[in-house]
């Protein structure tokens, strides 16, 4: 959704300040279906966990890169936009590491992801008030079910990447 950025800030304050209910009523009038996001697992040279600190959210809560498809979005590349949209990031998706639901009551699938250049973050979109690298046992404040759908991945890559062999790579479609 192409909105200007001076419009998303105004959007992404009112939000913030409109109670609880009223947002997720909100969300459901406007997103009427059961909404499906992806998230995306990225490290930087010293294996910290990048995650990011959305601005409509009113206290300091933070989460993966991501967000909701589109009509008719392929998850995995949901999750390479919105790395894009949120921070100018360029990576890609691999395997997903596990399914949850989002605090809006969306299906969440959380990708592995691989940076394609240096690993950077370019810019913070209107939505990203703050991006930041944590030590992954050592997470910041975070709703419950984001926290633990990222320990399931991150427990999920874990395993992954103890396997002997190739990188486990997902079919072209």
């Amino acid at each position: 959704m192409d909105i200007p950025a001076p419009l998303r800030r105004i959007v992404y304050a009112t939000y913030k300040r409109t109670p609880k209910r009223l947002r997720r009523l909100a969300i459901r009038v406007i997103i009427p279906r059961a909404p499906l996001g992806a998230g995306v697992l990225l490290f930087d040279s010293d294996g910290r966990l990048l995650l990011v600190r959305p601005s409509y959210y009113r206290r300091a809560r933070w989460t993966l890169p991501g967000g909701w498809a589109n009509r008719g979005e392929e998850l995995r590349d949901t999750a390479v936009r919105e790395a894009r949209e949120e921070l100018g990031a360029d990576i890609e998706a691999g395997a997903p590491l596990a399914t949850g639901r989002g605090p809006f009551g969306e299906v969440t699938v959380v990708f592995e992801g691989r940076w394609r250049s240096v690993p950077a973050v370019e810019r913070l979109d209107a939505e990203i008030a703050e991006a930041r690298y944590f030590e992954c046992d050592a997470l910041p404040p975070m709703l419950p079910p984001a926290r633990d759908l990222i320990e399931e991945a991150l427990a999920v890559s874990r395993r992954l990447r103890s396997v002997p062999g190739p990188a486990v790579e997902h079919d072209a479609p």
